[in-house]
């Protein structure tokens, strides 16, 4: 599968599409319903159990937590509070999908 290398600021058009992208600690993956091997980072123990139920078919990461993901209910964004940098790539992810 090919990843598009990006700059975090241009993710966008990226995670609206849900392509594979590569930024700087912000990176998007597609993944396959029947999969569950997915890396939890610091994401709290309640919202990777949703992620767990979801089943996403995409997952856009920060520094290797996973800050939203795509299903067949659509976008789920944790309600999670992070470092100043990722409270950024929280919120290139809800402009991009909102």
């Amino acid at each position: 599968m090919t990843t598009t290398r990006t700059s975090n600021q241009k993710a966008g058009d990226l995670i609206a599409s849900r392509i594979a992208f590569t930024g700087n600690n912000l990176y998007g993956i597609v993944t396959s319903f029947d999969s569950d091997d997915y890396t939890y980072g610091r994401i709290p123990q309640e919202f990777g159990h949703q992620l767990k139920l979801d089943r996403p078919d995409y997952i856009v990461y920060s520094y290797g937590t996973p800050i939203a993901w795509h299903s067949n209910s659509g976008w789920f964004m944790p309600n999670c509070k992070y470092s100043t940098t990722t409270s950024k790539h929280q919120n290139y992810v809800r402009r991009a999908v909102s």
